[in-house]
């Protein structure tokens, strides 16, 4: 079973990742906050997906991607932003500037997982 994690405090952003997953064999996992983000890493595993905004309560892509990388280092780092790729602050496995669709997140996870 794939474990999706979504670290986002916009609820648009949530809803529409939940409807994207809702009905598919995956671990869906979700934090608005840094210290949500934290409480969840226990249940975290390597064969994961993460989807990261740049920017939320009490902390950033940045700070959960160097958390992520040296607790879970096969794990897939997706960064969701409003801003360009080149302007990130870390180098995520993909990216996907917002606004993005169902169909886009699906792909971005299919190609992680057989790329």
């Amino acid at each position: 079973m794939l474990t999706v994690l979504v670290v986002e405090d916009e609820e648009n952003i949530l809803k529409l990742v939940r409807a994207t997953f809702t009905g598919n064999d995956t671990k869906l996992l979700m934090a608005t906050t840094y210290e949500e983000f934290c409480d969840l890493l226990p249940g975290l595993s390597s064969s994961m997906v993460a989807f990261l905004d740049e920017d939320f309560s009490g902390g950033s892509g940045a700070q959960a991607a160097a958390v992520l990388r040296s607790s879970f280092p096969r794990a897939k780092l997706v960064s969701i932003s409003a801003r360009e790729r080149e302007r990130l602050p870390w180098n995520p496995d993909a990216f996907l500037q917002k606004p993005f669709s169902p169909a886009q997140v699906l792909a971005t996870v299919k190609g992680l997982l057989l790329g």
